[in-house]
């Protein structure tokens, strides 16, 4: 039997890998994103586009603790077949459209700071799911967009007491269809499946 053995091949500091499109890998670093072609010699990273936050943010982004601490830069991103992105940044989705360079806020997040991952299906449709403390046990929203990330409304409402927050909404090509992921505790701990029209 073979061992296996790991080994280190590049560190890119400061760097927060959010998604993959193809052989394309997306990432961040602050407020720009950048990205690079997997298997590509020399691995070079280039300027994607850019979102331009409240000026108090680039002064804690500036830092590698005060990004951590207040959880800076972009969270969440995904790539649509149109071209067009759309991110989570603190306090906001933002959204690119095809061809930009620059992030527009579309959408305030109202209850937390921003969703942990964003999901987009075959036909544009844009979803994530409302992740905040929660500690009342409101009812918890998932969101989509039908427009490409530029206008958002509530597609499903989990009741009070229901769940604590959604962690992620997974789209899933081979069943066609979403898989969504919700906590904390007990009974709200779930793993549901629903179409991709929700």
């Amino acid at each position: 039997m073979s061992r296996w053995s790991l080994d280190i091949v590049a560190s890119y500091p400061r760097l927060r890998a959010l998604a993959w499109a193809g052989d394309v890998l997306y990432a961040s670093r602050g407020y720009s994103l950048l990205s690079t072609t997997v298997g590509a010699r020399p691995i070079a990273w280039s300027e994607v586009a850019r979102y331009k936050p409240p000026w108090w943010r680039n002064l804690t982004a500036s830092t590698s603790l005060t990004f951590r601490l207040v959880r800076d830069g972009f969270h969440a991103l995904t790539r649509l077949s149109s071209g067009a992105m759309v991110a989570a940044v603190p306090g906001a989705i933002v959204t690119l459209p095809p061809g930009g360079t620059e992030f527009q806020a579309t959408h305030k997040i109202l209850r937390g700071t921003r969703p942990l991952h964003i999901c987009a299906v075959p036909d544009g449709t844009v979803y994530f799911g409302e992740y905040f403390d929660n500690a009342e046990r409101d009812e918890v929203h998932i969101y989509a967009s039908m427009d490409h990330g530029m206008t958002w409304q509530v597609a499903h409402t989990f009741p009070e007491s229901a769940i604590r927050h959604v962690h992620n909404i997974v789209y899933d090509r081979w069943a066609n269809c979403l898989w969504i992921l919700t906590g904390d505790n007990g009974d709200e701990c779930r793993v549901l499946r629903a179409s991709c029209d929700l």
